[in-house]
C-alpha cells in the first residue's frame, strides 16, 4: 500500500491484525520503483491507449467522445492488463520471484521531510558569523532581558575598572571583555528597545512587525592625510634640523588624520555588521513562526513514515502511533469547543 494517509484508517489497520492480515506501507515517494502497476502496468496501458486513440480517429474521422470513451478504454484495459504483464510487473519490481538485486541502492534513498527555512544568500564576514552562531547557540534567558540587568550592564560598562581586592578575587563585573558578557550585553541592549524587544523575545513575530531598515552610511569629511610627504622623504637627500622638525610636525598631523579615518572606517564596518546581526535575528523569529506552522499539519505520513523508509502498518507500535494522534485531535478539539462556550 502506498503512503497516502487515506489508505491506512485505524480501523483498517485494526481489522486487518485481528484477521491476521498484514499490510505493508511503501517508502514515500518510490512508487515509480516499487508499484507494479506504475512500473509495467500502466506503461504498456498508456501505449495502448495511444495507439487506440489513433485507429479510432482514422475510422471514425473524428475525436474521442464521451459517449466513445467507455468502449475505448475497456478495449485498451483488456489488452493491457494481460496475466503475461501482471506477472512481468511482480518480477520487473523484484517481489516474485523475490529479487533484491533488481531495485538499484540510489533508487532507494529515503525520501525526508524538508523545512521550509530561510537564510542568509551570501556568506557573512567571520566577527558576524560568529555573533550569529552565539546567538544561535545561546538564545537570551529572562535574566539578558531584565531592564534591570540592562541598567547594570550599561553602569558597569561606563564605569572606570576596579582593582580586585581580597573580596573580590577572581571575578571583574567592570570588565566586559568576555563573550559570555558580551552577549549580556547585546541582548539587554536589545531588549529595552522598541524595534528589538520582538526579536530576542520568547513571543512568536507577527505580520504588523516590520525591522528597522539598514542604514547606509556615508564616509564623514575629515582631513586627509598628506601623502605627498612619504615622496619628499624619500627624495630628500641631506636636510637641516629645522627641516626635519617642520617634517616631524607634518608627519604626526598627517599620522593623526589617517587615524581618525581607520577609526571612521572602522566605525561604518561595525555598523553595518550590526544591521546583518539584527536582520538575522528576524529572520530566525520567521523561521520559527514558519516551524510552527509545518509542525500543525504533521499527518499520519508524516508520523509513520518519519525516517523516509517503508513501514509494517499492521504492527502494535505503528497502531499505537495512530491511536496517539487520533487522541490528540480530539483532545484538541475538545479544548477548542470549551474555550468557544466560555
Amino acid at each position: 500500500m502506498d503512503g497516502h494517509a487515506s489508505h491506512y484508517s485505524l480501523e483498517l489497520l485494526e481489522y486487518s491484525r485481528e484477521n491476521k492480515i498484514v499490510i505493508l506501507g511503501y517508502p514515500p515517494h518510490c512508487m515509480h520503483v516499487l508499484q507494479g502497476l506504475d512500473v509495467v502496468c500502466f506503461a504498456k496501458m498508456k501505449t495502448e491507449f495511444r495507439k487506440e486513440i489513433h485507429s479510432f480517429e482514422d475510422s471514425h474521422m473524428h475525436g474521442i467522445r464521451k459517449g466513445d470513451f467507455a468502449g475505448v478504454f475497456g478495449w485498451v484495459f483488456l489488452h493491457a492488463f494481460t496475466p503475461e504483464s501482471v506477472k512481468a510487473a511482480f518480477k520487473a519490481t523484484g517481489v516474485y520471484l523475490f529479487n533484491p538485486g533488481i531495485i538499484a541502492e540510489k533508487q532507494m534513498q529515503p525520501s525526508l521531510h524538508t523545512s521550509t527555512k530561510g537564510a542568509f544568500p551570501l556568506t557573512q564576514t567571520s566577527p558576524v558569523h560568529m555573533i550569529i552562531h552565539a546567538m544561535h547557540n545561546h538564545p537570551p534567558t529572562s535574566f539578558n532581558l531584565s531592564p534591570l540587568h540592562h541598567r547594570s550592564t550599561t553602569a558597569t560598562e561606563h564605569s572606570p575598572p576596579s582593582s580586585p581586592g581580597p573580596s573580590n578575587k577572581g571575578i571583574n563585573n567592570s570588565d566586559p571583555e568576555t563573550p559570555s558578557k558580551h552577549m549580556h550585553i547585546m541582548y539587554s541592549n536589545l531588549g529595552v528597545t522598541s524595534s528589538g524587544s520582538m526579536l530576542v523575545s520568547k513571543n512568536h513575530i507577527l505580520s504588523a512587525y516590520k525591522v528597522a531598515a539598514p542604514v547606509f552610511e556615508d564616509t564623514p569629511l575629515l582631513p586627509k592625510p598628506d601623502w605627498t610627504l612619504l615622496q619628499k622623504r624619500n627624495d630628500a637627500n641631506y636636510q637641516s634640523c629645522n627641516s626635519l622638525l617642520q617634517q616631524n610636525v607634518a608627519l604626526t598631523k598627517s599620522l593623526c588624520h589617517s587615524k581618525d579615518v581607520i577609526h571612521a572606517y572602522q566605525l561604518k564596518e561595525e555598523h553595518a555588521n550590526a544591521a546583518l546581526v539584527v536582520q538575522n535575528a528576524h529572520l530566525n523569529k520567521l523561521n520559527q513562526v514558519l516551524h510552527t506552522k509545518e509542525n500543525k499539519k504533521k499527518s499520519n505520513h508524516t508520523v509513520l513514515f518519519a525516517e523516509g523508509f517503508g513501514r509494517h502498518l499492521t504492527n502494535d507500535e505503528s497502531i499505537a502511533l495512530l491511536k496517539g494522534q487520533r487522541e490528540r485531535r480530539e483532545k484538541e478539539a475538545e479544548e477548542l469547543e470549551q474555550r468557544r462556550i466560555v
